[in-house]
């Protein structure tokens, strides 16, 4: 978007739609394979007795089955974390102009910042540069210690120290390039705002509501930039997109 809004870079939930895809297709691939074989084997030579070509034919409508559930699952967990990332994009297209916002963020091996890591959303304006990693988690987002849980429940991965680690990545890449300490503020955004108490702060990572997203990454944290820096910065990240 341009004019009195923020200019924004990339596809929103691009990452996580064509990553569902390949990892959902692969069980079907597997049947078809299996399809494959049994119609070679069902051809004159070799001839296939009426019981192992009827328990073929069972095993692989069992496979397709299970393929397609399997499918089903991990095709709509995937399309559940775009939707998220594409509800916080919304929210983040109404920063005023002055922020540049980048959607599914993954460098190139050979552009001027870290690919170690794909990032959800890189907002960098005035007040500095946020990284927000999207959570489209239903339950109720609560601390407990130095651990985000779920309906109490903790996830495979701490997402705490997941973004913490990607700021700080991309912190030292930004550095290297303004050629002095660039501090980024991580923070967890829900995208169905079900943050407990509206706004969480532990390990000096934010986590916050969608609604909220926009006058979180407003506040200043850290070193604020000049124009020319910002600038700088965007021309860098545009130039080592993947």
């Amino acid at each position: 978007m341009t004019g009195k809004f923020a200019a924004s870079y990339g596809s929103p939930g691009e990452r996580p739609r064509v990553a569902g895809l390949a990892r959902a297709l692969w069980p079907l691939l597997v049947a078809c394979c299996l399809g494959g074989y049994l119609v070679r084997a069902a051809l004159p030579q070799p001839p296939l007795t009426g019981s192992v070509a009827g328990g073929l034919l069972l095993l692989l409508a069992l496979l397709v089955a299970v393929s397609v559930a399997v499918m089903r699952h991990r095709f709509g967990a995937f399309m559940k974390g775009a939707y998220g990332e594409e509800t916080v994009a919304r929210a983040l297209a109404f920063l005023p102009a002055g922020y540049h916002v980048f959607h599914g963020y993954s460098p190139t091996a050979t552009g001027d910042v870290s690919p170690r890591r794909d990032f959800d959303h890189i907002v960098v304006g005035p007040a500095g540069i946020c990284l927000v990693e999207t959570k489209s988690w239903k339950g109720r987002m609560t601390l407990v210690g130095e651990k985000l849980l779920y309906d109490g429940k903790e996830p495979d991965r701490q997402p705490l120290l997941q973004v913490k680690d990607g700021a700080r990545i991309l912190g030292e890449a930004l550095g290297d390039i303004l050629g002095r300490p660039v501090d980024v503020q991580a923070v967890i955004c829900s995208a169905l705002n079900t943050v407990d108490g509206g706004r969480i702060v532990a390990s000096g990572v934010i986590v916050c509501n969608e609604r909220d997203i926009t006058a979180v990454v407003r506040e200043p944290g850290g070193v604020r930039l000049s124009r020319a820096e910002v600038d700088q910065i965007v021309a860098s990240l545009r130039r080592s997109k993947g």
